[in-house]
């Protein structure tokens, strides 16, 4: 629900043309959140749509993106969407770029998981 309240007034102030800044940060995170919350009652399509407008408000280069990245593909993946093996792809290459040891470990299983239902992808994915 805050989610829906902190993405309408996001959108209020850009039509009146002001100012986002600290509206869309907090606006990011109550989307990414309510992602979380959707994916864990199992409403898939609905957590990839807020973890795709929490994407396009999160800053190309913090460190908690390629995590927001994986989560998004991960709900895409669960949903059957169209898309998913692009977005699947597009989170592994974010984790491996981040080069960050500690995280993309754990995510390598569920990665893995996610990836061994597309046939003919598996091994252009597997790496990571």
């Amino acid at each position: 629900m805050l989610a829906y309240h902190w993405r309408a007034a996001l959108e209020l102030v850009q039509a009146s043309g002001g100012d986002i800044g600290e509206l869309a940060e907090r606006s990011r995170f109550a989307l990414g959140h309510a992602g979380d919350r959707a994916f864990a009652l199992n409403n898939y399509a609905a957590a990839a749509a807020l973890f795709e407008d929490a994407l396009a408000l999160w800053p190309e280069d913090d460190a908690e993106r390629p995590n927001l990245l994986f989560r998004w593909a991960r709900a895409l993946y669960v949903a059957y969407d169209d898309e998913r093996e692009v977005a699947l792809e597009a989170a592994r290459d974010a984790l491996v770029a981040a080069g960050d040891d500690e995280r993309p470990r754990p995510k390598q299983s569920r990665f893995c998981r996610c990836t061994s239902g597309i046939a003919g992808k598996v091994s252009s994915l597997a790496p990571i």
